[in-house]
């Protein structure tokens, strides 16, 4: 038998008469089951397991990299890692594992695509995936089932446990012109023009794009990345911002940022 520490809520125990309490019925709604199972299996069986709910696109995300280094489509420089990784990622599926990758809609990027469409459809959200090099093959079913489960239970986690503000598109990206100094409005201008350029991007190429452009004009890239957040939805700071562009979509977010550079 494998013995376990309690599994704590934030720190504390869970306790029901004091309302802090987290059923595997309420991961269900959020998550996979086997990120449930591997949420036990990554760590050593004597110690206690601890969580929140606002946590569990960061675990999701966890079981979801050991399933690309599964595949070999990561790798981490430690080889004992990897193999036990790749171990628990065995021991957390339901059933013999598929022959190929399942496509994974990352749960962050699902949160972002929801509070941008919150009417997403599923065939919507694999065209998405497919135009931002998440998924690089046809859908199979399989594929098809998983992004449609995916953002069923990111659904279910922003209405009930986010806490981080609600995303809503800069109406008028011309008024945060003045909060912009002359080398982020030159950044912005050159990155959307340079976005203008193609039509299909990938996050790791556009993450690129951004620190590239941000170093010609003399910019440190956080200034530049507070400037790309005022200019698409008036914050300065935001969800990952390759993959948030590639939501928005590359063409309207090129647009906001030349109306914000001037």
């Amino acid at each position: 038998p494998l013995i376990y520490e309690h599994v704590m809520m934030g720190g504390r125990k869970m306790s029901k008469s004091k309302g802090r309490v987290f059923t595997p019925r309420d991961w269900l709604e959020v998550a996979p089951p086997e990120s449930l199972k591997y949420f036990f299996f990554r760590v050593h069986p004597t110690r206690h397991k601890d969580f929140s709910a606002e946590s569990i696109p960061r675990i999701v995300e966890e079981y979801d990299r050991a399933e690309r280094v599964y595949y070999g489509v990561e790798r981490l420089p430690d080889e004992k890692a990897m193999a036990t990784m790749r171990r628990s990622y065995e021991l957390s599926l339901i059933g013999p594992p598929p022959p190929t990758m399942p496509a994974q809609l990352p749960y962050d990027f699902a949160a972002t695509l929801l509070q941008i469409y919150p009417d997403l459809t599923v065939e919507r959200a694999v065209e998405i995936l497919r135009r931002s090099g998440h998924l690089a093959r046809e859908p199979t079913e399989l594929d098809v089932r998983r992004v449609a489960e995916r953002l069923q239970q990111v659904r279910n986690w922003l209405s009930r446990y986010s806490q981080a503000p609600t995303i809503t598109i800069n109406q008028s990206p011309e008024s945060v012109r003045g909060e912009l100094s002359d080398s982020q409005r030159e950044a912005l201008r050159r990155v959307a023009l340079r976005l203008k350029g193609r039509s299909e991007w990938s996050a790791r190429e556009l993450n690129e794009v951004f620190f590239s452009t941000a170093r010609e004009v003399g910019l440190e890239p956080p200034k530049f990345f507070e400037a790309a957040y005022l200019a698409l939805i008036g914050r300065r700071s935001g969800p990952w911002l390759a993959n948030f562009v590639l939501a928005l979509g590359v063409e309207r977010a090129a647009e906001l940022m030349l109306r914000a550079a001037g």
